[in-house]
């Protein structure tokens, strides 16, 4: 059977980079719109905590870059994997690392804003499908995170005082990467303003629960996932800048009813995901 943790939902980041083409952000927000032009690296990492099955997780440094006009780069400088308590290298071949732009010693440069109506698709035009999932899904969280704070949408450029919530529209989309195909939707959901200080400011994004359709793989390998997915982040901002500070989830739990041909058969195989997702700025 396929690893649970390829089970994670993407079709938010689908729908919040769909919104961000529709909507950009408005001046007055309590930090700069666009952010400033600069560089800062971070720290991605995910734990899954899998009902009835073991832990897994991915980690990732990466560095985000600002052209202070809403432009925003990502350098995937490395990458593991979480296998028995042990977090293990991912390595792509040299075509693959092509493909995805990396320098050399990396593992891609990606465009993440401003996105076209192709990339905002999450296929080949935003990055190669050579890219494994332990590259793919966290880019998505990083992608979502940016987008909670830059897309008029969402709303955060509104808030003004400690408390404040504003509404999020309901959405939905789909996307094909070949062998990953999805289609999600959610009803809304809200945005707070939850802190602010002369130096960041914090905002809860909690969009409603999602109904989310995956499929995984093709023939006789292909897995069908109907299930949904319930998630929250808290996003802080540095005020003086509007670069990301990090970001943690405040929840994100993924329920599926897994079935198809790539599975025991039987009754659909259910699977309960919990994700513990931070990011955090290093050194660098």
């Amino acid at each position: 059977m396929m690893k649970a943790r390829h089970y994670r939902g993407l079709g938010v980041a689908a729908a919040l980079a769909c919104a961000a083409l529709a909507a950009p952000a408005v001046a007055g927000a309590p930090w700069p719109t666009p952010g400033a032009a600069g560089a800062q690296g971070y720290r991605y990492e995910v734990l899954e905590h899998h009902a009835g099955g073991a832990d897994g997780g991915t980690r990732m440094d990466f560095r985000l870059a600002s052209d202070g006009k809403g432009g925003l780069v990502a350098d995937i400088a490395r990458v593991w994997a979480l296998h028995g308590g042990d977090w293990t290298p991912v390595t792509l071949d040299a075509d693959c690392l092509a493909r995805l732009h990396a320098r050399p010693g990396e593992v891609a440069e990606l465009t993440l804003l401003p996105m076209t109506p192709e990339s905002a698709h999450l296929g080949e035009a935003f990055m190669s499908t050579c890219a494994p999932d332990e590259v793919f899904t966290p880019v998505t969280d990083i992608l979502n995170i940016s987008l909670i704070v830059t897309s008029g949408r969402f709303h955060a450029e509104t808030l003004t005082r400690v408390g404040q919530t504003e509404t999020i529209e309901g959405f939905s989309t789909r996307f094909d990467r070949g062998a990953m195909t999805m289609a999600e939707a959610s009803d809304g959901g809200e945005v707070t303003l939850a802190s602010l200080d002369d130096g960041e400011a914090g905002v809860e994004w909690k969009p409603s629960p999602s109904t989310l359709q995956l499929t995984r793989g093709t023939g006789a390998a292909q897995v069908n996932l109907d299930g949904g997915e319930h998630f929250a982040f808290h996003v802080t901002i540095d005020r003086r800048t509007g670069l990301l500070v990090g970001a943690k989830s405040i929840y994100d739990d993924v329920d599926f009813n897994a079935s198809g041909p790539g599975m025991p058969a039987g009754p659909p195989v259910k699977l309960a995901i919990q994700r513990e997702v931070s990011i955090v700025r290093t050194a660098e």
